[in-house]
């Protein structure tokens, strides 16, 4: 997503499993969750050349901002460019392998393959190697 997108959607739910629809309108990402349609995060993106930055996100449901950023550098790694990355886990959520697998299964669906509590923001892509 190095090339300012058409308008409109980016990516639509197929299946029940895909938890998220991902639209593009006026410089901004909008994040939905696919059954409910309740705008989660908005983000402003910017274009140039060779890159794309995320310079805000606002969040309606998610009080830890780092949390917020971090789901949304997820969902469009995992979503927009098709990649397998880890998937941010609160660490308040505990080390309960159930409880960690439903969040996982909740929020991100069948691309939410493996979270961490590690700072997912600053985990280097093997491709970039």
């Amino acid at each position: 997503m190095r090339n300012k997108p058409t308008e409109g959607p980016l990516f639509k739910a197929e299946q029940m499993e895909d938890k998220w629809d991902i639209y593009f309108y006026d410089g901004h990402l909008y994040f939905r969750r696919s059954w409910t349609g309740d705008l989660v995060f908005r983000a402003h993106i910017e274009f140039e050349e060779h890159k794309a930055t995320v310079t805000t996100v606002d969040a309606s449901s998610v009080d830890d901002d780092a949390l917020a950023l971090a789901q949304v550098d997820f969902l469009i790694k995992s979503h927009l460019l098709g990649l397998e990355v880890p998937h941010p886990l609160p660490k308040n959520l505990g080390k309960n392998p159930y409880t960690l697998a439903i969040y996982s299964l909740a929020l991100f669906g069948r691309r939410g393959f493996y979270g961490t509590m590690t700072n997912t923001l600053e985990l280097k892509s093997l491709a970039q190697d």
